[in-house]
């Protein structure tokens, strides 16, 4: 039988039904299959993450941030006991910080924090591929001013 819980706000009387199933239920856990820790060392420029989770009310949502402030959501499979991914989390050379959250049938949540260190070896080589060469030309810069009684100097 629902639980009724009744909220004063102002003058407005709100009335909640609370599934009890849901109320007593335990919060749900996660845990991280790939990479095997959570801690890990990459020469790619995205990863992929997977694992598991477990609650009574079902997984809802599966959601990624990093320090970047970049999001995104993964998918889910299961009831109870669910498997988790989340694909090709973009990664920044240098340390990247990433949070998922699962969030179960009754709006609770659970998270598992990675660091995740992305070697710039590859991104570089990438990157300097892409470069235009420089010029042998030297750069030069001249000043001079005449009605200042400024000297002329010139830098090459």
């Amino acid at each position: 039988m629902p639980c009724l819980v009744c909220i004063v706000v102002s003058t407005v009387l709100i009335a909640l039904f609370v599934d009890p199933r849901l109320a007593n239920a335990a919060a749900p856990t996660i845990s991280l299959t790939a990479p095997a820790t959570p801690a890990t060392e990459t020469d790619q420029s995205s990863i992929t993450l997977s694992g598991s989770a477990t609650s009574d009310a079902g997984l809802n949502s599966v959601r990624w941030v990093n320090q970047f402030e970049q999001r995104g959501t993964g998918t889910s499979s299961g009831s109870a006991q669910s498997t988790w991914s989340v694909a090709n989390i973009p990664l920044r050379p240098g340390v990247n910080l990433v949070t998922v959250t699962v969030v179960d049938g009754a709006n609770r949540g659970a998270s598992t924090h990675l660091t995740i260190n992305s070697s710039a070896r590859r991104q570089l080589a990438a990157a300097s591929s892409e470069r235009q060469p420089l010029s042998s030309a030297s750069p030069s810069l001249a000043c001079s001013s005449a009605s200042s009684g400024l000297k002329s100097s010139a830098l090459r």
